[in-house]
């Protein structure tokens, strides 16, 4: 989230040099004045290039998560043979030694894991089981 707060302040950065260079052929950086009045009509092709970079940060900042490509897991795990290869030696997500289902290597182990959990609650359930007292 800080990111994207950082790409819109930096874009409206850009905005604001590209619109005082649009207005007034020139623009200042820290103590240094850059001054295109003299160069004819080359500030509007800089004025464009910077107002581009502010459209280009201010995408950054606003695009969709849905359009960051996410990677698959370099690593699988076959659910036969448990076996590990890498992800670009399976085929179509076939094990290559036994032709078995393979499953990310990550979810994988949080099955794994929940598994574990589910059978030392039944152990503890059958430990604390009510007792009947005998009359």
């Amino acid at each position: 989230m800080f990111y994207k707060f950082c790409y819109t302040f930096i874009g409206f950065g850009f905005l604001s040099i590209s619109l005082g260079i649009f207005a007034n052929k020139k623009f200042k950086r820290f103590a240094i004045e850059h001054d295109f009045s003299n160069a004819g009509y080359v500030y509007i092709f800089v004025a464009i290039a910077v107002f581009m970079m502010s459209f280009a940060f201010f995408y950054l900042a606003f695009r969709s998560e849905k359009n960051i490509k996410k990677y698959k897991q370099d690593y699988m795990k076959c659910l036969e043979c448990g076996e590990v290869c890498k992800y670009m030696n399976t085929k179509e997500g076939k094990c290559p030694k036994c032709n078995g289902e393979t499953m990310e290597i990550e979810m994988y182990y949080r099955k794994q894991k929940l598994d574990e959990n589910k059978t030392n609650e039944n152990k503890r359930n059958k430990k604390h089981k009510k007792r009947k007292i005998k009359k």
